[in-house]
C-alpha cells in the first residue's frame, strides 16, 4: 500500500482541463523563472521566497477523465507528484526517511546543479565525516535541536576547531531549509542548536576578532590565549 506523503498537490478543473498545483522550492527552478520572480520581488520591496507554488495539465476533461476524483484523473496526478517529489512512478514512500536518504536523492542531485564544484566538494567532505556519521540512519523527521546539540559537542570532544563545527552546523541547517521548501520537513533543528563544549582551538580568524560556533564573536588574541590553554591544559 501508498504511504501517504506531505506534498500530495491540489488537483482543480480549469478551461476544459485537470490541473495540479504544487510547491517548488526557488532555487529549483529554470534561471529564467526565478529572473522573473527576482524582479517582481524587488519591485514589491519583499524578500525572495524559499518556495513558490506551480500547475501543471495533466488531462483534458473528457469521458475518461469526468471529475477530479476520478481514478484515471488522481492516477495522471500522482504520476506527476511522483515526478515532482523526486520519486520514479512506483517507488514506495517511506515515512522513516532517512537524513542519508533525503541527502542522496534530493540534496545532493539539486547541489550538484546548483552550487560551485569547490562548494559542492566541502559540502560533502563535512556530509560524510560528520553528519553521516552521527545521523546516518535517523529519520529525518526524528532529529531534534537537542541531538543536534550532542553531535556539536561531540565534534569539539573529538578535537574539531570552531569552523569545522560552523560548517557542520550551517551545513546540516541548509539541508533542512530544502527538505522544508520541498514538502518532506516542517521544522529545522539546527538554528537553535549550540556546541555547550569548549574547542581546543579555533581555526577561523578574521580581522582580529573571531566568531565562535555558536555565534558570538570576541577579540582573537582573547579567544585565542584561552583556546590555547584550553588545548595545552586538555593533553
Amino acid at each position: 500500500m501508498r504511504q501517504q506523503r506531505e506534498q500530495t498537490g491540489h488537483v482543480f478543473e480549469a478551461f476544459g482541463s485537470f490541473h495540479i498545483r504544487y510547491w517548488v522550492a526557488y532555487n529549483d527552478l529554470p534561471a529564467d523563472e526565478k529572473e522573473k520572480i527576482a524582479r517582481k520581488y524587488e519591485l514589491k520591496d519583499r524578500p525572495l521566497p524559499t518556495r513558490v507554488q506551480k500547475s501543471r495539465k495533466i488531462c483534458e476533461v473528457d469521458k475518461f477523465h469526468k471529475e477530479v476524483t476520478s481514478k484515471s484523473v488522481r492516477d495522471l496526478a500522482q504520476k506527476v507528484m511522483d515526478e515532482v517529489n523526486g520519486l520514479k512512478p512506483g517507488e514506495p514512500i517511506l515515512p522513516d526517511l532517512t537524513l542519508v536518504d533525503y541527502w542522496e536523492k534530493h540534496y545532493e542531485p539539486w547541489a550538484e546543479t546548483n552550487l560551485k564544484p569547490s562548494t559542492l566538494h566541502g559540502y560533502k567532505q563535512v556530509f560524510h565525516q560528520h553528519l553521516k556519521k552521527h545521523f546516518g540512519k535517523t529519520p529525518l523527521k526524528g532529529i531534534t535541536t537537542p541531538m543536534g546539540t550532542k553531535m556539536l559537542g561531540q565534534l569539539a570532544k573529538d578535537k574539531q576547531g570552531d569552523r569545522t563545527i560552523s560548517h557542520a552546523k550551517w551545513i546540516a541547517s541548509s539541508i533542512y531549509k530544502h527538505a522544508i521548501a520541498t514538502g518532506f520537513a516542517s521544522q529545522n533543528p539546527w538554528p537553535n542548536a549550540q556546541c555547550l563544549v569548549k574547542t581546543a582551538y579555533s581555526d577561523d580568524v578574521n580581522g582580529g576578532f573571531q566568531r565562535d560556533v555558536n555565534g558570538h564573536s570576541g577579540d582573537v588574541n582573547k579567544v585565542g590565549a584561552q583556546r590555547r590553554w584550553d588545548y595545552n591544559h586538555a593533553r
